[in-house]
């Protein structure tokens, strides 16, 4: 519990440097969030991110495969 204008109110503060500190966010505004959310909006977010990491990995797989040939040609 943080002291605060509003009381004993719960809330929630980052781990960041003090001159982030000025926002404090009350932890029922975090709950009606995400009462208000639209189901599997998250999801999306992963795909996004698994796409990414996919063609991340294709892009290394291709350099190294492209590494070894030009290495075999130099060897």
């Amino acid at each position: 519990m943080v002291d605060s204008i509003s009381g004993q109110v719960p809330l929630i503060r980052s781990n960041s440097p003090s001159a982030f500190r000025a926002t404090v966010i009350p932890l029922h505004l975090f709950e009606r969030i995400a009462a208000e959310r639209e189901s599997g909006i998250l999801g999306e977010s992963i795909e996004e991110i698994q796409d990414g990491v996919d063609s991340y990995t294709k892009a290394l797989r291709a350099l190294e495969s492209s590494r070894r040939q030009s290495a075999e040609v130099a060897g």
